[in-house]
C-alpha cells in the first residue's frame, strides 16, 4: 500500500480521471464509444500531471477528452477513502513507472 503523498525527487503522487476515446484502429474498448480511466502520475503539478496521462494515452491510440478531479494523492486521502484500486496504483509508481492507469470503464453510447 502506497503512503499518499511520498515523493521522489520533489514529484508527488497525483490522481485524476480521464475520459478517452479511441482512435481509428484502436480496437482496445470493442464497440465501445470511449471510456473514464482513474490514472496516477508521479509529477510536479497539475499540468505536469495532465501532461504525462495524455502522452501516455496518446501512446494507446486515444484521444483524450478531458481530464477531471485531478489532485494530489495525499490531499484526497484527506478528504475521502481512497479505493483500494488507488492504492494499488500509488504502489506502483516509481521513476521507471512514472504513470499508471487503472480499469477502462467503457460506454457503448454518451
Amino acid at each position: 500500500m502506497s503512503t499518499p503523498g511520498r515523493t521522489t525527487d520533489s514529484m508527488e503522487e497525483w490522481i485524476g480521471l480521464a475520459h478517452v476515446r479511441p482512435r481509428q484502429g484502436n480496437s482496445t474498448l470493442g464497440n465501445a464509444l470511449g471510456a473514464h480511466v482513474a490514472a496516477v502520475a508521479l509529477a510536479i503539478s497539475a499540468k505536469d500531471f495532465s501532461e504525462k496521462v495524455v502522452a501516455l494515452l496518446n501512446e494507446y491510440e486515444f484521444d483524450v477528452i478531458a481530464i477531471e478531479d485531478v489532485e494530489l494523492a495525499r490531499d484526497r486521502a484527506k478528504r475521502v477513502a481512497t479505493a483500494i484500486e488507488i492504492d494499488n496504483l500509488t504502489a506502483q509508481l516509481s521513476s521507471t513507472s512514472p504513470v499508471i492507469l487503472g480499469t477502462f470503464h467503457s460506454y457503448l453510447s454518451n
